[in-house]
């Protein structure tokens, strides 16, 4: 678990493993910043290197100001941080012990389903009302809260937790899982 919760060690691991992992370099500061845009370009995704839940991290930086304000917020968790290549695809959770394969899950975005009728507000809520959801690591899912991201992802989809969506339509909260 320690070794899980340093992203440069787990990456240097899977690296000798010859496992692919995303083109990337730890960072300090600005200058360090231009340097991983001159060398990696967009999209990338800045994190702190102790981070974790995806405190501090910034997924899908397309420009230098994006880039600059996430390095800021992943500062906040963490001297170092790590910058890599965006990469699309689907997030999993891989558990291995003892070079053993033992479990696998596959990670989603927060996300609501659109009935026609709910505001989004309510849709949340009646998601959190699963028993099964908590904060943290306490319940088996996570519960959504409505943060700074998803507050953006509404701005940009021109939408507000009033808005209703249409019946069946996936609306993702989060950028990340």
């Amino acid at each position: 678990m320690e070794i899980a919760c340093d992203k440069e060690e787990t990456k240097n691991l899977l690296e000798a493993a010859n496992i692919s992992v995303p083109k990337g370099r730890i960072i300090y500061d600005e200058e360090d910043l231009d340097r991983a845009i001159d060398s990696i370009g967009y999209p990338m995704v800045i994190k702190p290197v102790n981070g974790n839940h995806g405190r501090g991290a910034t997924i899908n930086i397309r420009n230098r100001e994006e880039a600059t304000e996430a390095l800021a917020a992943a500062k906040k968790i963490s001297r170092a941080v790590i910058c890599e290549k965006f990469i699309t695809g689907f997030d999993h959770r891989v558990l291995v012990i003892d070079y053993k394969f033992v479990a696998a899950a596959k990670r989603t975005p927060a996300l609501v389903v659109g009935d026609g009728k709910s505001r989004i507000m309510a849709l949340i809520d009646a998601v959190n009302s699963d028993p099964r959801r908590g904060y943290g690591h306490e319940k088996v899912l996570t519960s959504i809260k409505v943060d700074e991201n998803t507050k953006m992802i509404l701005k940009e989809r021109n939408l507000t937790l009033d808005s209703v969506l249409p019946k069946d339509e996936i609306l993702y909260l989060e950028i990340n899982s």
